[in-house]
């Protein structure tokens, strides 16, 4: 008997924490970090449950008064087996949270944002190290609708100031469920980029926001036009907002898809804002 069969024959506990969508917005006013706070937790039955922090189910973060990452995707992850003796973890537990602390400690209000990024990236390396274990033993396997190549599991967003230039990344982990391993992805640069004056990225749970823009004249979309006739004109032609109504335009957009899926994203809601000069401030909103 091989050890990936072994190993797949003695699990006894599967932790994930999942879901979250996130809405980044930035004009030459600032920027804009919108997330939910949905903790949908799958686990096993077979032993007492893991009971995780609200800081390890949080998906806002705020570095050095400077630096704001938002996650998505799983915050936990925990894979474990019984050898006939004791719990013994598959892979390393990784705790999203976890990561946030070790950019707390390894960065500093002098780092850029492309450095935090970048040093992001390399802390998911070294957590993920030794993880293909874990799909390669059907511990863990694809869902139904998701990608077959590059199945996100983990994502963060990094928005902050470079001097006097808004700067926003992206940096994740996937699986591709054709080799049965997992890659971490390059940083992904979101903005700048080539819209003018309002530019938008969104993560995680993102299909209902995005038929606003591919659906333009159904129901929903035309409901949300009406509700919002200039934070909906602004998006489409890429026109400006003051910070208060980037912030109307990032509620409304979660609510879209709180609408559509309740189950994974959810109230209330957490919104970040990064002037272009002047301090962070967060805010929770209800419905």
């Amino acid at each position: 008997m091989n050890e990936i069969t072994r190993l797949a024959l003695y699990l006894v506990l599967v932790t994930t924490l999942r879901a979250t969508t996130i809405v980044t917005l930035v004009t030459i006013h600032g920027i804009v970090v919108c997330a939910d706070s949905s903790a949908a937790i799958d686990q096993t039955k077979n032993f007492t449950p893991i009971k995780l922090s609200a800081a390890q189910k949080e998906k806002l973060f705020v570095l050095h008064d400077r630096f704001v990452i938002a996650h998505d995707g799983d915050a936990a992850l925990y894979f474990a087996k019984f050898d006939g003796k004791k719990v013994v973890p598959l892979a390393t537990p990784y705790f999203a949270f976890d990561i946030i602390n070790g950019l707390q400690r390894d960065t500093s209000v002098a780092s850029t944002p492309f450095m935090v990024a970048n040093l992001l990236r390399e802390k998911l390396t070294a957590q993920f190290r030794g993880f293909d274990i874990i799909p390669q033993s059907g511990v863990m396997k694809r869902e139904l609708g998701h990608q077959l190549e590059d199945d996100p599991i983990t994502n963060f967003t990094i928005a902050a100031y470079d001097g006097a230039v808004a700067h926003v990344y992206q940096v994740g982990v996937g699986v591709n469920w054709v080799a049965l391993t997992h890659r971490i992805s390059p940083v992904a640069t979101l903005y700048p980029d080539d819209r003018k004056h309002l530019s938008l990225s969104v993560a995680g749970y993102s299909d209902a926001i995005q038929d606003i823009w591919k659906q333009r004249s159904s129901p929903n979309t035309q409901r949300f036009a009406s509700s919002y006739p200039d934070e909906y004109r602004a998006l489409l032609s890429d026109l400006d907002l003051s910070m208060d109504r980037m912030v109307v335009l990032a509620r409304a957009l979660l609510a879209v898809q709180i609408e559509r899926t309740p189950t994974f994203v959810s109230y209330p809601l957490t919104v970040v804002t990064v002037p272009a000069s002047g301090p962070i401030a967060r805010q929770s909103y209800g419905k």
